[in-house]
């Protein structure tokens, strides 16, 4: 929050409300709880070539520990920029504009099939994984053909953004497991059944931590406002 929109949310919600808030807020930051979420050292070094060695594989185990030491919200980001040119290595971009298939079966899914089914895994094992939702996912997806470009920016054996069809991955906090919800065509182009849109995903999470996504709030102008304008759970998950 920077400073212009820090006092106007103090102007709105008033000086004591928003001390009390700030305190609360620096509190989470200066709790040695939580300072000792981050000491990765204090891991088995088994459990951490479990998650990998990498930046994303570690960045998961301290999603794991800051979620155990009372974390309500963690995410967790690859360590590359989204339009870095993608590297060999397992900390590069997904920004496959060239090179995909071999770029992604070396190096990006191994990195992350691994970082992601050992937190999924210990979660379960620490009895965390039913009230935690872990959520994977991009903001689009990739073209289904190879060097077909919707822009001016793919190379030989490379795939552009597409945001037409696209999948994530949704685990815990009440989600049946071991299940596929919706199907592309045969392309992997567009969606055939069971289509879902952002929304419905953003709905589906405040579904999953008890909040009524159609709740009303108003706005600094005081107009109504939705916390998910439009979209539905996806109930079929649970």
């Amino acid at each position: 929050m920077d400073l212009r929109a820090a006092l106007a949310c103090r102007e709105q919600i008033g000086q004591a409300n928003f001390d009390r808030y700030y305190s609360r807020a620096l509190s989470l930051v200066e709790s040695l709880k939580i300072e000792r979420a981050f000491r990765l050292d204090q891991e088995p070094g088994q459990l951490r070539e479990k998650f990998g060695m990498t930046r994303f594989g570690q960045a998961c185990l301290l999603a794991r520990r800051l979620i155990e030491a009372g974390t309500r919200f963690v995410q967790v980001t690859w360590p590359a920029r989204s339009d870095d040119e993608p590297a060999e290595g397992p900390d590069g971009s997904w920004d496959t504009h060239r090179n995909n298939f071999p770029m992604l079966k070396k190096w990006r899914c191994p990195v992350f099939d691994r970082a992601a089914a050992a937190l999924l895994a210990d979660l379960h094992d620490r009895g965390l994984l039913g009230r935690t939702l872990v959520l994977a996912i991009g903001e689009f997806g990739r073209s289904p053909r190879l060097g077909s470009p919707t822009t001016d920016n793919v190379g030989p054996g490379g795939r552009d953004h597409w945001p037409a069809c696209y999948s994530c991955l949704i685990a815990g906090g009440g989600v049946r497991p071991a299940q596929v919800y919706g199907e592309s065509d045969r392309f992997g182009a567009y969606p055939k059944t069971d289509h879902v849109h952002p929304y419905d995903v953003i709905a589906t999470i405040y579904h999953a931590l008890g909040i009524n996504p159609a709740t009303e709030y108003r706005d600094t102008l005081n107009r109504p406002r939705r916390l998910v304008e439009h979209g539905s759970p996806i109930m079929g998950l649970f």
